[in-house]
């Protein structure tokens, strides 16, 4: 994970990669790098987790499913990933709350920062209820922080909800 020119020169990174990289060099892509950042031991582990919980839940239940792997990925997915990104999209969008009702909220520094990163989130909840009317800035923060706060909780409990379900088919 850490390809800097002083860490690559170690025996113990090296010996590290003949171990590691066969296994992350399926997923190492392309598609995977387009951010600049390599999500290929996320979606390595991912997919060692995903390997080992269908393992236990085989041995606990003493059968295998297509169900049952099923609610393993969806579990995993949402562990490993949309529950991560709802989390830091909530935190952004209080944090920008905070600083857009603070007395000084037009000479943040972190306003354009967090405005850019925010720019997709809030489009999607500009898209679904905004159309063809023009919200304050303000509402449509307030709205947003609302409406991930929401979907964040549904998939929380939606998953759990599901997955039982699929296990027990």
């Amino acid at each position: 994970w850490f390809r800097t020119p002083s860490v690559q020169q170690n025996n113990l990174f090296l010996s590290l990669c003949k171990i590691t990289d066969p296994y992350l060099n399926i997923f190492r892509g392309k598609k995977l790098r387009r951010t600049g950042v390599d999500w290929s031991p996320l979606f390595a582990l991912m997919t060692l987790n995903i390997l080992r919980s269908v393992l236990e839940m085989t041995s606990a239940l003493g059968r295998i499913t297509v169900w049952l792997v099923l609610a393993v990925i969806l579990q995993n997915l949402w562990g490993y990933i949309f529950r991560y990104v709802l989390m830091i999209i909530l935190v952004m969008l209080v944090i920008r709350w905070f600083i857009g009702n603070g007395p000084n909220a037009n000479v943040s520094p972190w306003l354009p920062i967090l405005d850019r990163n925010l720019n997709g989130p809030v489009s999607v909840v500009f898209r679904l209820f905004y159309t063809g009317k023009n919200p304050t800035e303000r509402t449509l923060v307030n709205v947003s922080l609302i409406f991930y706060a929401v979907l964040y909780f549904g998939l929380k409990y939606g998953v759990q909800y599901l997955t039982q379900l699929l296990i027990s088919l």
